[in-house]
């Protein structure tokens, strides 16, 4: 079912382009611009047949858009398409990593990567509608994936709780319920009629209200917030990087000697010196501690949201230098 009919070694525009469609789409997304990186995925999407393994892979880049901006449903739907497809793969021993190589780029398909990723997102969407049943199915599929996922755990701990807290039965508001109208059925023109049926009526048309709505609406108060955040600190942030990288774009080495000045002081960066960068490998070196500092994954969970922005400004250029150093020194 999920076999590509097209072969690793195969080129075509269409996917060629897709997959440019997607690399534009990472980049948007490091960046924050969460909607228009999900336009881009959706564009990418568009211009694959639907049985391509590319197609589980942008899903699943959708997906974590799609969380970002709060459009939980679709993002549901998206991490279905891809938990499908990478069970179906994992099934398959041969199938574990999918290789696929566009435009001279190698792109590998680790598929039970996939599936945790996919079960996270959906996990997290569906906690966010208050369909903690369903959420709390998808964290124990991943905790049983990976029982040190310290999401899953507290996911699954979190919805169990509030499945098992009952919800509060809300006192009876003098005047407005039924029975208070009359003290006596006898004395009214339907001595027979049970007035309480027209208060259980009452009770089951007013919203219920527990812990979980609660919390997800405090979470959507925040990420609001922090949309405004991005929106106001954006154009500052971007003066910034683009001040850092003006004339340097592809030299990876007065990159890192001179990425401390975007650096803030809690992210505990050592400057680099000019021996630390002559050689290629020492070179490879302070990138990869350079880029464990900026990681999107490896920021502090109360990082302000000016310090994600310049982390994933600082990710982006930083990465683009160091591919185009790879190639021309063959590392």
């Amino acid at each position: 079912m999920f076999n590509s009919k097209f072969s690793s070694s195969q080129t075509d525009p269409a996917l060629d382009k897709a997959a440019k469609l997607r690399n534009r789409g990472n980049d948007l997304f490091k960046l924050g611009y969460y909607r228009e990186a999900e336009g881009s995925y959706s564009q990418a999407l568009t211009m694959l047949p639907p049985t391509h393994h590319l197609t589980a892979l942008i899903s699943n880049n959708r997906a974590a858009a799609l969380l970002k901006i709060q459009q939980h449903r679709r993002c549901v739907m998206d991490c279905a398409v891809v938990i499908d497809w990478a069970r179906a793969q994992i099934e398959i021993p041969a199938t574990q990593t999918t290789k696929l190589v566009f435009d001279g780029e190698e792109v590998n398909i680790r598929w039970r990567d996939q599936l945790v990723k996919a079960l996270t997102r959906k996990a997290e969407a569906l906690e966010a509608m208050a369909r903690l049943a369903e959420a709390s199915q998808a964290y124990q599929e991943l905790a049983t994936l990976e029982p040190s996922n310290t999401k899953a755990t507290e996911g699954l701990a979190r919805c169990k709780k509030n499945l098992n807290k009952p919800t509060p039965t809300p006192p009876p508001r003098p005047g407005t319920s039924a029975t208070s109208m009359f003290t006596n059925n006898s004395t009214t023109a339907f001595p027979g009629l049970d007035y309480s049926i027209f208060e259980q009526q009452q009770k089951e048309q007013e919203p219920p209200k527990s812990e979980a709505v609660r919390a997800m609406r405090e979470r959507q108060a925040k990420l609001a917030k922090d949309d405004q955040e991005r929106l106001l600190k954006q154009d500052m942030v971007n003066a910034r990087i683009d001040t850092w990288k003006r004339g340097k774009e592809k030299n990876i080495r007065a990159l890192l000697a001179t990425v401390d000045v975007l650096l803030w002081p809690g992210a505990n960066w050592k400057s680099v010196s000019a021996h630390e960068i002559m050689e290629p490998k020492k070179i490879k070196v302070c990138y990869m501690r350079a880029i464990a500092k900026v990681h999107p994954d490896k920021l502090a969970s109360d990082a302000s949201v000016e310090h994600r922005l310049l982390a994933n400004g600082i990710f982006t250029v930083l990465n683009q230098a160091w591919d185009d150093f790879r190639s021309n020194n063959t590392i």
